[in-house]
Protein backbone atom coordinates (compact mmCIF):
# COMPACT_ATOMS: atom_id res chain seq x y z
CA UNK A 1 0.00 0.00 0.00
CA UNK A 2 0.43 3.41 -1.04
CA UNK A 3 1.12 6.47 1.10
CA UNK A 4 0.70 9.83 -0.14
CA UNK A 5 2.56 12.92 0.74
CA UNK A 6 3.30 16.68 -0.26
CA UNK A 7 6.96 17.56 -1.70
CA UNK A 8 8.72 20.41 0.70
CA UNK A 9 10.19 22.18 -2.23
CA UNK A 10 7.83 21.55 -4.85
CA UNK A 11 4.30 20.93 -3.10
CA UNK A 12 3.42 18.52 -5.20
CA UNK A 13 1.56 15.28 -3.87
CA UNK A 14 3.26 11.90 -4.45
CA UNK A 15 3.15 8.42 -3.44
CA UNK A 16 5.50 6.17 -2.04
CA UNK A 17 5.01 2.54 -0.75
CA UNK A 18 4.41 2.34 3.27
CA UNK A 19 7.48 0.27 3.72
CA UNK A 20 9.43 3.38 3.49
CA UNK A 21 8.14 5.42 6.11
CA UNK A 22 9.73 6.85 8.66
CA UNK A 23 12.52 7.15 6.00
CA UNK A 24 12.91 9.54 2.86
CA UNK A 25 12.46 9.02 -0.57
CA UNK A 26 13.15 11.34 -3.84
CA UNK A 27 10.79 13.52 -5.58
CA UNK A 28 9.94 12.90 -9.25
CA UNK A 29 9.03 16.81 -10.67
CA UNK A 30 12.02 18.22 -8.58
CA UNK A 31 14.57 15.31 -7.64
CA UNK A 32 14.59 16.77 -3.94
CA UNK A 33 14.65 14.24 -0.71
CA UNK A 34 12.04 14.76 1.15
CA UNK A 35 10.79 13.02 4.46
CA UNK A 36 8.45 10.61 4.88
CA UNK A 37 6.54 11.17 7.87
CA UNK A 38 3.25 8.74 7.16
CA UNK A 39 0.58 11.75 6.56
CA UNK A 40 -1.47 10.22 3.76
CA UNK A 41 -2.69 14.26 2.84
CA UNK A 42 0.18 16.17 3.10
CA UNK A 43 4.41 15.63 4.06
CA UNK A 44 4.87 18.39 6.12
CA UNK A 45 3.07 18.22 9.87
CA UNK A 46 0.21 20.26 10.73
CA UNK A 47 -0.05 20.95 6.77
CA UNK A 48 -3.44 21.22 4.99
CA UNK A 49 -4.47 19.56 2.04
CA UNK A 50 -4.84 21.31 -1.27
CA UNK A 51 -7.50 21.51 -3.50
CA UNK A 52 -7.22 19.30 -6.47
CA UNK A 53 -5.52 20.72 -9.32
CA UNK A 54 -3.78 23.62 -7.11
CA UNK A 55 -0.63 21.85 -6.04
CA UNK A 56 1.34 23.58 -8.71
CA UNK A 57 -0.19 26.81 -7.80
CA UNK A 58 1.79 26.52 -3.98
CA UNK A 59 5.16 28.37 -3.57
CA UNK A 60 8.17 26.19 -2.93
CA UNK A 61 8.97 26.09 0.92
CA UNK A 62 12.15 27.19 2.15
CA UNK A 63 14.49 24.24 3.25
CA UNK A 64 16.72 24.86 5.95
CA UNK A 65 19.97 24.10 5.99
CA UNK A 66 19.75 21.56 9.33
CA UNK A 67 16.73 20.37 7.80
CA UNK A 68 18.55 19.55 4.56
CA UNK A 69 21.57 17.97 6.65
CA UNK A 70 18.98 15.53 8.25
CA UNK A 71 17.79 14.11 5.16
CA UNK A 72 21.02 13.60 3.55
CA UNK A 73 21.94 11.37 7.11
CA UNK A 74 18.49 9.90 6.80
CA UNK A 75 19.41 9.19 2.89
CA UNK A 76 22.73 7.59 3.66
CA UNK A 77 21.33 5.32 6.52
CA UNK A 78 19.03 4.28 3.79
CA UNK A 79 20.21 1.47 1.93
CA UNK A 80 18.26 3.07 -0.91
CA UNK A 81 16.38 5.94 -1.71
CA UNK A 82 13.09 5.30 -4.05
CA UNK A 83 12.01 7.71 -6.30
CA UNK A 84 8.27 8.43 -5.80
CA UNK A 85 5.61 8.12 -8.13
CA UNK A 86 3.44 11.25 -8.84
CA UNK A 87 -0.25 10.95 -8.06
CA UNK A 88 -2.34 11.97 -10.96
CA UNK A 89 -5.31 14.09 -9.29
CA UNK A 90 -8.37 13.71 -10.65
CA UNK A 91 -10.30 16.87 -12.85
CA UNK A 92 -12.80 17.13 -11.15
CA UNK A 93 -14.12 20.26 -12.73
CA UNK A 94 -13.69 18.46 -16.29
CA UNK A 95 -15.87 14.76 -15.19
CA UNK A 96 -18.68 18.10 -13.71
CA UNK A 97 -18.77 19.51 -17.44
CA UNK A 98 -18.76 15.84 -18.95
CA UNK A 99 -22.17 15.03 -16.37
CA UNK A 100 -23.40 17.68 -17.41
CA UNK A 101 -22.86 17.55 -21.23
CA UNK A 102 -24.65 14.05 -20.91
CA UNK A 103 -27.17 15.23 -19.17
CA UNK A 104 -27.89 17.89 -21.70
CA UNK A 105 -27.45 15.36 -24.47
CA UNK A 106 -30.24 13.10 -23.11
CA UNK A 107 -32.57 15.45 -22.34
CA UNK A 108 -32.17 16.60 -26.07
CA UNK A 109 -33.14 13.27 -27.55
CA UNK A 110 -36.14 12.78 -24.59
CA UNK A 111 -37.85 16.33 -26.31
CA UNK A 112 -36.80 15.85 -29.88
CA UNK A 113 -38.67 12.18 -29.54
CA UNK A 114 -41.60 13.87 -27.72
CA UNK A 115 -41.70 16.29 -30.87
CA UNK A 116 -42.08 13.60 -33.17
CA UNK A 117 -38.29 14.30 -34.91
CA UNK A 118 -37.17 10.48 -34.06
CA UNK A 119 -40.34 8.72 -35.27
CA UNK A 120 -39.33 7.23 -38.19
CA UNK A 121 -39.50 8.46 -41.85
CA UNK A 122 -41.99 5.68 -43.66
CA UNK A 123 -42.55 5.78 -47.08
CA UNK A 124 -45.69 7.00 -47.92
CA UNK A 125 -48.29 4.97 -49.18
CA UNK A 126 -49.17 5.89 -53.14
CA UNK A 127 -52.49 7.63 -53.33
CA UNK A 128 -55.03 7.21 -55.82
CA UNK A 129 -56.78 10.29 -56.77
CA UNK A 130 -60.63 8.85 -56.98
CA UNK A 131 -62.97 10.60 -58.54
CA UNK A 132 -65.78 12.10 -57.45
CA UNK A 133 -69.17 11.16 -58.19
CA UNK A 134 -72.17 12.82 -58.06
CA UNK A 135 -75.06 10.34 -58.95
CA UNK A 136 -75.09 6.88 -57.52
CA UNK A 137 -73.81 4.34 -59.85
CA UNK A 138 -73.75 0.45 -59.05
CA UNK A 139 -70.25 -0.63 -58.43
CA UNK A 140 -69.99 -3.28 -61.21
CA UNK A 141 -70.36 -0.74 -64.13
CA UNK A 142 -68.25 2.24 -61.73
CA UNK A 143 -65.28 2.87 -63.44
CA UNK A 144 -62.36 4.79 -61.38
CA UNK A 145 -60.46 7.22 -63.13
CA UNK A 146 -56.64 6.56 -62.00
CA UNK A 147 -53.14 6.78 -63.50
CA UNK A 148 -50.94 9.22 -63.67
CA UNK A 149 -52.66 10.94 -67.12
CA UNK A 150 -56.76 9.93 -66.13
CA UNK A 151 -59.17 12.45 -66.74
CA UNK A 152 -60.22 14.76 -64.21
CA UNK A 153 -64.14 13.93 -63.43
CA UNK A 154 -66.68 16.48 -63.53
CA UNK A 155 -68.26 17.95 -60.86
CA UNK A 156 -71.67 18.36 -61.44
CA UNK A 157 -74.08 15.18 -62.47
CA UNK A 158 -74.37 13.89 -65.67
CA UNK A 159 -76.99 15.24 -67.83
CA UNK A 160 -78.80 15.29 -71.50
CA UNK A 161 -79.75 18.08 -73.68
CA UNK A 162 -77.99 20.34 -71.03
CA UNK A 163 -80.61 20.04 -67.68
CA UNK A 164 -82.65 16.67 -67.67
CA UNK A 165 -80.16 15.04 -65.15
CA UNK A 166 -79.69 11.04 -66.00
CA UNK A 167 -78.47 8.29 -63.62
CA UNK A 168 -75.74 6.04 -64.73
CA UNK A 169 -75.03 3.36 -66.13
CA UNK A 170 -77.05 5.16 -69.00
CA UNK A 171 -77.80 3.50 -72.79
CA UNK A 172 -78.13 5.06 -75.46
CA UNK A 173 -81.60 5.29 -78.12
CA UNK A 174 -80.43 7.62 -81.06
CA UNK A 175 -82.24 7.51 -84.19
CA UNK A 176 -79.92 8.11 -87.34
CA UNK A 177 -81.64 7.62 -90.17
CA UNK A 178 -82.63 9.84 -93.00
CA UNK A 179 -84.46 13.23 -91.48
CA UNK A 180 -84.38 16.64 -91.94
CA UNK A 181 -81.74 19.23 -91.73
CA UNK A 182 -80.39 19.55 -88.66
CA UNK A 183 -81.78 16.46 -86.96
CA UNK A 184 -79.14 14.12 -87.49
CA UNK A 185 -76.47 16.46 -86.71
CA UNK A 186 -78.84 17.79 -83.41
CA UNK A 187 -78.80 14.14 -81.68
CA UNK A 188 -75.04 13.15 -82.47
CA UNK A 189 -74.43 16.65 -80.79
CA UNK A 190 -76.71 16.32 -77.82
CA UNK A 191 -75.19 12.65 -77.33
CA UNK A 192 -72.18 13.69 -77.57
CA UNK A 193 -72.30 16.21 -74.95
CA UNK A 194 -74.20 14.33 -72.41
CA UNK A 195 -71.59 11.70 -73.06
CA UNK A 196 -69.11 14.07 -71.87
CA UNK A 197 -70.78 15.28 -68.60
CA UNK A 198 -70.54 11.23 -67.51
CA UNK A 199 -66.78 11.56 -66.84
CA UNK A 200 -64.74 8.63 -66.92
CA UNK A 201 -65.99 7.22 -63.55
CA UNK A 202 -70.16 6.79 -65.28
CA UNK A 203 -70.40 4.19 -67.30
CA UNK A 204 -72.75 4.63 -70.93
CA UNK A 205 -73.65 2.06 -73.51
CA UNK A 206 -75.05 3.63 -76.83
CA UNK A 207 -77.36 2.16 -79.76
CA UNK A 208 -77.85 3.57 -83.19
CA UNK A 209 -80.65 3.50 -85.59
CA UNK A 210 -80.02 3.59 -88.91
CA UNK A 211 -80.26 1.35 -92.34
CA UNK A 212 -83.34 -0.72 -91.02
CA UNK A 213 -80.69 -2.43 -88.75
CA UNK A 214 -79.51 -1.36 -84.43
CA UNK A 215 -75.54 -1.14 -84.10
CA UNK A 216 -74.22 -0.65 -80.54
CA UNK A 217 -70.74 0.67 -79.90
CA UNK A 218 -68.35 -1.95 -78.19
CA UNK A 219 -71.43 -4.70 -78.42
CA UNK A 220 -73.34 -3.37 -75.44
CA UNK A 221 -71.18 -3.15 -72.99
CA UNK A 222 -70.82 -0.34 -70.43
CA UNK A 223 -67.53 1.90 -71.16
CA UNK A 224 -66.91 4.92 -68.86
CA UNK A 225 -67.67 8.25 -70.55
CA UNK A 226 -65.83 11.67 -70.59
CA UNK A 227 -63.99 13.62 -72.95
CA UNK A 228 -61.96 10.99 -74.72
CA UNK A 229 -65.38 9.07 -74.87
CA UNK A 230 -67.10 11.64 -76.42
CA UNK A 231 -64.63 12.58 -79.07
CA UNK A 232 -64.26 9.07 -79.67
CA UNK A 233 -67.52 8.46 -80.51
CA UNK A 234 -66.80 10.55 -83.85
CA UNK A 235 -65.62 7.50 -85.44
CA UNK A 236 -68.56 5.55 -84.26
CA UNK A 237 -70.95 8.08 -85.78
CA UNK A 238 -68.92 8.43 -89.17
CA UNK A 239 -69.53 4.24 -89.79
CA UNK A 240 -73.07 4.75 -89.82
CA UNK A 241 -75.24 5.14 -92.81
CA UNK A 242 -78.01 7.36 -92.86
CA UNK A 243 -80.40 5.65 -95.32
CA UNK A 244 -83.35 3.14 -94.36
CA UNK A 245 -85.41 2.96 -91.59
CA UNK A 246 -84.41 3.36 -87.64
CA UNK A 247 -85.62 0.74 -85.71
CA UNK A 248 -85.68 3.05 -82.50
CA UNK A 249 -88.21 0.70 -80.41
CA UNK A 250 -85.91 -2.24 -80.95
CA UNK A 251 -83.02 -0.29 -80.03
CA UNK A 252 -84.98 0.07 -76.86
CA UNK A 253 -86.02 -3.10 -76.15
CA UNK A 254 -82.49 -4.30 -76.62
CA UNK A 255 -81.34 -1.56 -74.02
CA UNK A 256 -83.45 -3.01 -71.24
CA UNK A 257 -81.77 -6.18 -71.54
CA UNK A 258 -78.40 -5.06 -70.25
CA UNK A 259 -79.96 -3.21 -66.93
CA UNK A 260 -79.61 0.35 -67.24
CA UNK A 261 -80.27 2.97 -64.37
CA UNK A 262 -81.53 5.17 -67.81
CA UNK A 263 -82.15 4.93 -71.21
CA UNK A 264 -82.61 7.99 -73.25
CA UNK A 265 -84.06 8.66 -76.38
CA UNK A 266 -82.93 10.96 -79.09
CA UNK A 267 -85.10 10.85 -81.91
CA UNK A 268 -87.74 12.73 -84.10
CA UNK A 269 -89.92 9.90 -85.46
CA UNK A 270 -93.19 8.13 -84.20
CA UNK A 271 -92.51 5.80 -81.66
CA UNK A 272 -94.84 3.47 -80.51
CA UNK A 273 -93.90 0.69 -78.47
CA UNK A 274 -96.40 0.19 -75.33
CA UNK A 275 -95.38 -3.39 -74.23
CA UNK A 276 -91.93 -2.16 -74.62
CA UNK A 277 -93.05 0.90 -71.85
CA UNK A 278 -94.72 -1.05 -69.67
CA UNK A 279 -91.30 -3.12 -68.94
CA UNK A 280 -89.31 0.23 -68.67
CA UNK A 281 -91.47 1.46 -66.10
CA UNK A 282 -92.16 -1.99 -64.12
CA UNK A 283 -88.33 -2.11 -63.98
CA UNK A 284 -88.22 0.91 -62.94
CA UNK A 285 -85.42 2.22 -65.26
CA UNK A 286 -85.95 5.93 -66.02
CA UNK A 287 -86.45 7.12 -69.38
CA UNK A 288 -85.43 10.33 -71.02
CA UNK A 289 -87.12 10.93 -74.53
CA UNK A 290 -86.07 14.26 -76.40
CA UNK A 291 -88.29 14.80 -79.79
CA UNK A 292 -85.12 16.25 -81.77
CA UNK A 293 -86.29 19.18 -84.29
CA UNK A 294 -89.57 17.23 -84.83
CA UNK A 295 -92.59 18.01 -86.29
CA UNK A 296 -95.72 18.23 -83.86
CA UNK A 297 -97.08 14.55 -84.75
CA UNK A 298 -93.64 13.13 -83.85
CA UNK A 299 -93.57 15.24 -80.56
CA UNK A 300 -96.75 13.78 -79.95
CA UNK A 301 -95.81 10.10 -79.76
CA UNK A 302 -92.74 10.47 -78.64
CA UNK A 303 -94.29 12.51 -75.49
CA UNK A 304 -96.81 9.84 -74.94
CA UNK A 305 -94.23 6.98 -75.22
CA UNK A 306 -92.12 9.13 -72.37
CA UNK A 307 -95.66 9.19 -70.53
CA UNK A 308 -96.30 5.64 -70.91
CA UNK A 309 -92.51 4.83 -69.26
CA UNK A 310 -93.36 7.03 -66.39
CA UNK A 311 -90.36 8.96 -67.97
CA UNK A 312 -89.48 12.84 -69.30
CA UNK A 313 -89.87 14.26 -72.22
CA UNK A 314 -88.54 17.49 -73.80
CA UNK A 315 -88.23 19.18 -77.52
CA UNK A 316 -86.23 20.54 -78.59
CA UNK A 317 -86.49 23.06 -82.19
CA UNK A 318 -83.97 23.67 -84.54
CA UNK A 319 -83.08 27.38 -82.55
CA UNK A 320 -83.13 25.73 -79.54
CA UNK A 321 -80.47 23.06 -81.02
CA UNK A 322 -78.29 25.94 -81.93
CA UNK A 323 -78.16 27.81 -79.02
CA UNK A 324 -77.22 24.29 -77.14
CA UNK A 325 -74.60 23.93 -79.54
CA UNK A 326 -73.19 28.07 -79.00
CA UNK A 327 -73.37 27.33 -75.10
CA UNK A 328 -71.64 23.99 -75.27
CA UNK A 329 -69.03 25.40 -77.32
CA UNK A 330 -68.42 28.36 -75.47
CA UNK A 331 -68.21 26.59 -72.09
CA UNK A 332 -65.60 24.13 -73.30
CA UNK A 333 -63.34 27.06 -74.83
CA UNK A 334 -63.85 28.59 -71.19
CA UNK A 335 -62.33 25.35 -70.08
CA UNK A 336 -59.39 25.08 -72.31
CA UNK A 337 -58.73 29.25 -71.36
CA UNK A 338 -58.71 28.29 -67.53
CA UNK A 339 -56.41 25.11 -67.82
Amino acid sequence: MKVKIRCDHCARLIAVDEAFVGGVCRCPFCKALVSIDGEESGGRAGSRPEAPGLESARPEAPVSRDVAADLARRAAAQKSVPTASPVKMVNVVGIVLAVALVAIVIVGLVIAVRMGVFRGSSSPEPTTQTSRVESPAPAATTVPATGPAAEPQPRGPATVAGTIEIEPPVAYCLELGPGRIGQRSGVVALATESVRTLGPARTFAMAACSGGAVQWRDGRKFTGGGLRAATGLEGFFSGLGASGAAPVAEAFEQALKISPRTVVVLAWSKLQAAPVAARAKNAGVKVVVVCVAGDDAGAAALEAFAHDCGGSFQRMTRDQLEAFGEAVEKARAGQVDRK
